[in-house]
């Protein structure tokens, strides 16, 4: 690997942790009311938690965390960080994963062309529940700003990490807190186009496993 293809992977690296930290601290503070101080605002006051049975379900983990963290005499705004910091890294490493493997032709692809990525194609029809939103198209979105089709590669996205869970659970593990704080469609869609970027197409193929 040489020094330019080096440089674009640190660009890309330091420009989606930026893109998903913000991300999670906005999802953090204005989805489930957790403050970066570590406070949570009231459910009353949060329609994301009151419509969305998926939100609340997240913001019960967020206060039982909470709950564990304090627990153990740790501060709650450094928790916070760690939480923000930890689901970036999460998210990251997991889609340059997915990167890395569907251009080994180890997975079908997931995310080398977003809604249209064969794996995802194949997954729904085995989903009927997820086919179905697929076919409903990108509206109406909810409040997560989510589509139809969104919900539907958010369910697969979540899917392909159970099945590489199996093998490596520390990174895939679908059912952990960061897992749940999943980005939002326009993060997400940043964060796969930063990835497919023509410039990094050699840093995902095989023979640079330095990536």
């Amino acid at each position: 690997m040489d020094d330019v293809l080096r440089a674009r992977l640190r660009d890309l690296s330091l420009n989606a942790r930026r893109l998903l930290t913000d991300e999670t601290r906005s999802l953090l503070t204005a989805v489930y009311g957790l403050s970066p101080e570590g406070r949570f605002e009231q459910v009353e006051r949060l329609p994301a938690v009151q419509n969305l049975p998926e939100v609340a379900k997240t913001r019960r983990q967020l206060e039982r965390w909470m709950r564990t963290e304090t627990a153990a005499g740790r501060n709650r705004a450094e928790a916070v960080k760690r939480l923000v910091r930890e689901t970036a890294f999460t998210h990251l490493n997991r889609l340059v994963a997915f990167k890395l493997l569907e251009t080994r032709r180890l997975i079908r692809g997931t995310i080398d062309r977003y809604h249209a990525s064969n794996g995802f194609l194949f997954y729904l029809v085995d989903h009927p529940d997820d086919e179905a939103r697929y076919r409903a198209g990108d509206m109406p979105q909810d409040y997560l700003g989510e589509g139809p089709r969104d919900v539907a590669y958010r369910h697969f996205l979540l899917w392909q990490s159970e099945q590489l869970a199996r093998e490596v659970k520390v990174l895939f593990d679908a059912n952990n807190l960061p897992s749940r704080l999943f980005p939002r469609p326009r993060a997400l869609r940043e964060l796969i186009e930063m990835l497919n970027a023509p410039e990094l197409r050699e840093a995902w193929a095989p023979g640079n496993e330095e990536t």
